[in-house]
Order: structure tokens, then C-alpha cells, then sequence
């Protein structure tokens, strides 16, 4: 299990405050608004800050409401810098905020490590902030759903690792 490491610094530590500090970032002056009804348009991905919420969570808030609004995704591949090293790496841990514990899809890790050039280190994700932020947004508005986290470092060739990615990219999986 993969404890949150920032939850206390970059956003609320206790379950109520952080609700409400989202919820924040969606109203507030900069946000969007609040998502409103479901539709069926299918997204393939968005770039989102990963700074502490204070800084860029009306921000982020943005590109949460747009996933709240379309087709719900099985599971989330979450691409994060490492902040903390040379090293890149996916993660076959379940990962816990103070919304929850989100699963993560093992079935999509194992085929991500067998088709890339990303091994399962988790120790790359110990104390990297740019992932674990993303997760309380994806509780606020998904509720449900599995994660896939890949913390990358300056090792690793993004474009061959986009081209292997975008062919393990099927249904079944996500």
C-alpha cells in the first residue's frame, strides 16, 4: 500500500476538509464550476498541474470536471515526473488517500511492464508528489475506479514508451 506522503502540505490530511477545499477549487473564482451531468464523449487524456491545491487546484479543477462530465474510464494511467531522481517506474501498489485506498489495476501493470521499458519500482513513487496529488480530485468526481501510475525520470525514451503505451491501450484493459 502506498501511504500518501503529502496529504497535511500540498492538500488537506483530514477527509471533510480536503471534500471541501476540492469542491473549493471547483467553485471558486478560477474554477470551472461544479461537473454537472455524465454525457458519453470519450477523453484520452489531459494535463493537469500537480502542484500543492492552494497554488493549482482551481486549475486542475478544470480538467477534473471535463472527466466527471465524460465516458467514466475503467482505469486511469497517471504519468507523473520524478522529482526525486534519474529513475522511472510503475507502481503495482494500491495507493491511499485520506478520501480512500484507489486499486490499482495489476492486470495492466503486468502488461505494461512486460511491453515497455518501465520496470515495477515503487520505491520511485515513495516520495514523489506529482501522482498522489492527482488522486483525491479522481475520488471527488469518479468515485470508483482503478489506477495505473508511472513515474517518470530522465531515463527513459518517452517517445518509444508512448508508441508501446498507445498499442496495450484496449478496452479489456481500461
Amino acid at each position: 500500500m502506498r501511504s500518501c506522503v503529502v496529504c497535511g502540505s500540498f492538500y488537506e490530511f483530514d477527509k471533510i476538509k480536503l471534500e471541501n477545499k476540492i469542491k473549493s477549487c471547483f467553485v471558486s473564482e478560477n474554477g470551472p464550476g461544479l461537473p454537472e451531468k455524465q454525457s458519453k464523449k470519450e477523453i484520452i487524456g489531459c494535463i493537469v498541474p500537480h502542484a500543492g491545491y492552494y497554488f493549482s487546484g482551481s486549475c486542475a479543477a478544470h480538467a477534473y470536471k471535463i472527466i466527471a462530465e465524460s465516458k467514466k474510464p475503467k482505469t486511469i494511467i497517471i504519468i507523473g515526473p520524478n522529482h526525486h531522481g534519474y529513475s522511472s517506474g510503475i507502481s503495482d501498489e494500491d495507493w491511499q488517500t485520506p478520501l480512500g485506498i484507489v486499486k490499482t489495476n495489476q492486470d495492466l501493470v503486468k502488461k505494461i511492464a512486460e511491453n515497455t521499458e518501465l520496470e515495477i519500482d515503487n520505491m520511485v513513487h515513495e516520495q514523489e508528489h506529482s501522482i498522489e496529488v492527482q488522486l483525491p480530485f479522481l475520488q471527488y468526481v469518479l468515485k470508483d475506479f482503478k489506477i495505473c501510475c508511472i513515474c517518470l525520470g530522465s531515463d527513459i525514451n518517452l517517445k518509444k514508451l508512448g508508441d508501446n503505451l498507445s498499442k496495450i491501450y484496449t478496452d479489456e484493459l481500461l
